[in-house]
């Protein structure tokens, strides 16, 4: 039989033994509860039934309601789970109380509390992958209501061991309106870390990116309905960015005029799109550009003399440009090393991200 109450007691002992929890006797009750003494699994069915009986500093932190109110509901799914995925769960949701009371504070953490609350009644089709979700995407303000707004959406994800999103792919946004659903909880706190940002082939008219100044990476390939205004927008100051893809966007000359110097940017995939020759001028302010995409534009040679200050480049992707041999040979010379043909193997030395830039 599976022993979920031992399990849930050795995780007890350790919480007590970090100071994060209070020896069972030492916490105070509201006289409702109080009243059932000595029995605590009265008390336990008390809580279970309502969690506001629970009052005090010890009472309403996370690993109270955790133990004493969760925990005890979950039991039953926890038992179906069997003792190895009941254990990565229960693991789990002490790591997410210990987080939050790292990161905030004692006091500040009960406000943390009520994702234990919402989780008991969340628990169908639980798993240690959704539940990592939910812990990020769950805010005081909002309680549930976030992670449903945007699970719809979101394709995949990597959540580091810190419980912190990295990356995310947002998918099936059709239009402004669902750009709006969503939009007020993009900026909770478990967004604020996003590395990466994957919005291909979206509808999407570029709303969601001004919401993410701390991205490195920002995938917008076939997103026909990019604004670049938001684009500029989102890149008032374009120092974190190390790769931007708008392959197949509407992005001409103009608009790449408009956005910022990008210090970081190493990668920059602008093929298939209204880019040409005169465009390649805005490049120069780029100087740290390694790999450099512009497959299926109208440049010519004429086009290349505008790259031959970017002296680090290492990749350039000309498919289905019209350049001549002795336009690209200058530019070799100019840049010892340059390759003009974009090799997988190549692209990974520069991104692990390389599905992106295959066609």
């Amino acid at each position: 039989m599976t022993n979920i109450k031992a399990i849930i007691a050795s995780h007890r002992e350790r919480m007590q033994a970090s100071g994060l929890l209070r020896q069972a006797g030492s916490a105070q009750l509201s006289p409702q509860v109080a009243a059932l003494r000595p029995s605590l699994t009265k008390v336990n069915r008390a809580l279970a039934e309502n969690p506001d009986l629970l009052r005090g500093q010890v009472q309403t932190s996370p690993m109270a309601v955790l133990f004493e109110y969760t925990l005890p509901k979950l039991e039953p799914i926890l038992m179906e789970m069997g003792e190895e995925k009941a254990e990565q769960i229960i693991s789990e949701l002490c790591k997410y109380g210990q987080r939050m009371t790292s990161r905030h504070g004692v006091e500040k953490a009960k406000k943390y509390s009520g994702f234990f609350k919402d989780i008991a009644n969340e628990s169908s089709g639980l798993n240690i992958e959704e539940l990592k979700l939910m812990m990020v995407l769950w805010d005081p303000e909002c309680g549930m209501d976030g992670y449903k707004a945007l699970r719809e959406f979101i394709d995949w994800y990597t959540i580091d061991s810190n419980g912190k999103m990295t990356d995310v792919s947002f998918c099936h946004l059709t239009d402004s309106e669902d750009e709006e659903r969503i939009a007020d909880y993009l900026s909770l706190e478990g967004l604020r870390d996003l590395r990466i940002l994957n919005l291909v082939e979206s509808a999407t008219i570029g709303q969601i990116i001004s919401y993410f100044d701390k991205v490195e990476e920002l995938y917008l390939g076939g997103c026909e309905k990019l604004c670049p205004a938001y684009l500029s927008k989102a890149f008032y100051s374009g120092q974190n960015l190390r790769a931007l893809e708008l392959f197949g966007t509407v992005i001409n000359n103009d608009d790449f005029d408009d956005l910022p110097n990008m210090p970081r940017l190493e990668i920059l995939d602008i093929g298939q799109t209204q880019i040409t020759d005169e465009g390649l001028k805005s490049l120069q302010k780029y100087t740290n550009l390694k790999v450099l995409i512009l497959e299926g534009n109208r440049i010519t040679g004429k086009g290349l003399e505008h790259l031959k200050n970017l002296k680090d480049l290492k990749l350039l992707g000309l498919h289905g440009c019209e350049i001549d041999e002795e336009a690209i040979k200058n530019l070799k010379t100019a840049i010892p090393g340059l390759e003009t043909s974009i090799r997988e193997e190549r692209l990974a030395e520069y991104t692990n991200n390389t599905e992106y830039f295959k066609r």
